[in-house]
């Protein structure tokens, strides 16, 4: 079923852009790094899940939306 692949993908896209945005910033050590450390992770990430993921286009397209939702919720609840 390519549903319960959608499901899990959008849940590790919105926890993962959760930790990439708000949780990964607040260490000083990674914002002393050159690199932007957070966007870097979550591009690898999420490119890597998506080569790797054997669903259609429109599965990924609807996990990255689900995602940004299950994101949207996440820092709507903790108030961050």
């Amino acid at each position: 079923m390519d549903i319960k692949r959608i499901c899990m993908y959008s849940i590790i896209i919105g926890i993962l852009l959760f930790l990439t945005t708000v949780i990964i910033p607040q260490f000083k050590f990674l914002n002393s790094l050159p690199i932007d450390l957070s966007k870097w992770l979550f591009l690898l990430v999420v490119s890597s899940l998506f080569f790797i993921a054997n669903i259609k286009w429109w599965g990924k397209i609807v996990s990255l939306i689900l995602g940004l939702g299950i994101y949207v919720g996440l820092v709507s609840m903790l108030d961050l």
